[in-house]
């Protein structure tokens, strides 16, 4: 018997605020509107969906959704592990497998996120999680080793892999000013977006450090937002409303302890200075059968600029070291750009969702982004790189 392809039939969100302003709300409503909207989005009527999947400890799952959605049966409930958004595509995974194996008919991946001062993951890295003891589930743990340094956020901790890269490569601060514009270049266009006002080189200049050589212009926001899509077989999706996103592959993994563990041995070697998403790079591309040159466009993890860099040299669109240049000679922008990125405007500048990546890149190959990118067939979409595990997904009409 032929396996079920997996696809995306219907993508859904809410609208998306600044820190704090929406948590009156509460993540489940926000969950729950989401889900609603990828159902509508999708055609598919609400009590047909029986599967979810997220990952990184979302505050939510499957059981409490299925009660308030009133859902007749719950046939699959996952979620992947991994800090961050770095595992959002291993949520995909999980998904594409529960449909292509029959476990579930329609699962929806989902986020939500209210960052109120009582989950803020720009704030120092403090508190009962890193009194000392190792917990499983805290993947910052292992900072105890670290903070007594002064290693207490993750922009200090993702500098010191941005330095290396400067030192051993030659990549300066304008080239991380490059992705910075861009991302706001392409925020400018999206009605959604948190930032539009468009910056220049000159403004990320400007920019205070936070942690020598990111600056503020270089750091990701921090907002509020639910994201969400829905994953069913091709078979399925002939009766629904929308054309089908196909999931050409979804990937989960990395590299042992690279360095959201600053302790980790590969502050030693010359992977400390990449994304540590090379391997599963390999493994996407050679299992699809396809290579970067056919990607359409990226949407690349910017939590901060210099990871954009790193990521496409991890990805295989150009060598180590050459991520700077190629940022700078062969573009990034939706309309003038060899690789366009972040056509959303990214963490960057439309709202930092872990999974509003996904949904753009959906967009993209339906054909109705705010910056679309003309005759897109591919789009590859990245987690966080300097996790373990990253997740990676390419997307394809």
């Amino acid at each position: 018997m032929a396996r079920a392809e997996p696809c995306i039939v219907g993508i859904g969100q809410t609208e998306y605020a600044f820190r704090g302003q929406l948590a009156h709300r509460g993540a489940l409503s926000l969950a729950l509107e989401a889900v609603k909207n990828a159902a509508a989005d999708a055609g598919l009527p609400i009590d047909a969906i029986d599967g979810f999947a997220s990952f990184s400890d979302d505050p939510l799952d499957g059981g409490v959704l299925a009660f308030e959605l009133g859902l007749p049966e719950l046939r699959y409930s996952a979620m992947a592990w991994g800090g961050g958004g770095a595992n959002a595509m291993g949520a995909l995974v999980l998904a594409a497998d529960a449909v292509r194996s029959g476990s579930a008919n329609y699962v929806v991946v989902f986020r939500a996120i209210i960052m109120d001062e009582t989950k803020r993951f720009g704030k120092s890295l403090s508190g009962p999680a890193f009194s000392g003891k190792r917990t499983t589930s805290d993947p910052f743990s292992m900072v105890q080793f670290s903070m007594p340094f002064g290693l207490l956020s993750p922009a200090q901790t993702y500098a010191l892999s941005a330095r290396r890269h400067m030192a051993l490569y030659g990549t300066t601060t304008e080239h991380f000013g490059h992705v910075a514009v861009a991302m706001r270049r392409h925020a400018a266009r999206n009605p959604i977006a948190l930032r539009r006002t468009p910056i220049t080189l000159d403004d990320h200049a400007a920019s205070p450090f936070i942690a020598d050589p990111i600056r503020r212009l270089d750091c990701c926001q921090e907002n509020d937002g639910a994201c969400a899509y829905l994953v069913t077989t091709a078979e399925r999706a002939r009766d629904l409303r929308r054309p089908t996103v196909r999931v050409l592959n979804a990937v989960m993994g990395g590299m042992p302890r690279w360095p959201s563990d600053p302790a980790s041995q590969n502050m030693r070697t010359a992977d400390f200075a990449t994304g540590g998403q090379a391997p599963l790079a390999r493994r996407l591309f050679g299992e699809a059968g396809v290579k970067p040159d056919d990607v359409d466009v990226a949407l690349l993890f910017d939590n901060f600029t210099p990871q954009i860099v790193m990521s496409l040299e991890d990805l295989g669109f150009c060598k180590p070291g050459e991520g700077g240049p190629f940022i700078v000679d062969q573009g990034i922008s939706w309309d003038r750009g060899k690789l366009p990125i972040n056509t959303h405007g990214g963490l960057h500048s439309e709202a930092y969702v872990h999974m509003n990546h996904v949904l753009e890149g959906i967009r993209q190959i339906r054909g109705t982004s705010t910056a679309q990118v003309a005759n897109c067939e591919i789009a590859l979409v990245a987690g966080t790189p300097g996790r373990s595990p990253t997740s990676l997904a390419l997307l394809a009409r």
